[in-house]
Order: C-alpha cells, then structure tokens, then sequence
C-alpha cells in the first residue's frame, strides 16, 4: 500500500484578527497490491482555525485551558481523530 497526501490549501486571514482560517483538500492514492485492481483515490476535506487559544487542523483539535499568555505552566486538551 502507498500513501501520499498532497494538500491544496487556501488560507485566509482577517485585518485585526488573531483568528486564521484555511481550507483544502488532500489526495491519497492507494494501490491495492493486487493485479488487476487499479489505484483507489480518496478525497480528504481539510479545515484549519487557529485562534489563540483553540485549533483545529485537519483531524487534529486542541484547546489551551490556562493563559496562554502565562509562559511559566500551560495545560492543553489535545483530540486526534483517527482515520
């Protein structure tokens, strides 16, 4: 099996903003391994927000719960999605 990602990503950002946005998409091809049976194409929606305490990047969510301003102790909550 092969795996390869190409990510095609638009990102936007508004003026006086700590907030990011992107959208993309990814491609994996996969070969099955068997003769006969050609490549299999999946399409993956990807998102992107960063604020500056919560982000989400493709299947991947984290939150700050302390300041993240304070340098010194930080806890985050971190979530992967597994595909």
């Amino acid at each position: 099996m092969q795996f390869l990602a190409a990510p095609i990503a638009a990102l936007a950002q508004a003026k006086d903003s700590d907030t990011h946005y992107g959208i993309g998409l990814g491609v994996i091809p996969s070969d099955e391994g068997y003769k006969g049976i050609g490549l299999k194409t999946t399409l993956i929606p990807a998102v992107r927000i960063q604020t500056p305490r919560f982000s989400l990047r493709g299947t991947s969510a984290e939150f700050i719960v302390t300041n993240p301003e304070n340098q010194a102790f930080s806890v985050n909550l971190r979530a992967d999605l597994l595909l």
